[in-house]
């Protein structure tokens, strides 16, 4: 019983800190995008360094 009571507890200071974060769908979005931004700038890297090696192998 003092189990459950004791997460049910630690579920509530979670909610607490990143409660205003899940319930914001502005906040959701907002975060969502920013990961999406880096996911995409790490695409973008990827491809630019393999374009710049395919082209220094086709060169030597």
């Amino acid at each position: 019983m003092q189990g459950a009571l004791s997460k049910h507890a630690s579920s509530k200071h979670k909610d607490e800190l990143d409660g205003d974060i899940r319930r914001d769908p502005k906040q959701v979005h907002r975060a969502q995008r920013g990961k999406n931004l880096v996911v995409a700038g790490l695409v973008v890297a990827f491809v630019v360094i393999v374009y710049l090696v395919s082209i220094v192998r086709m060169g030597g």
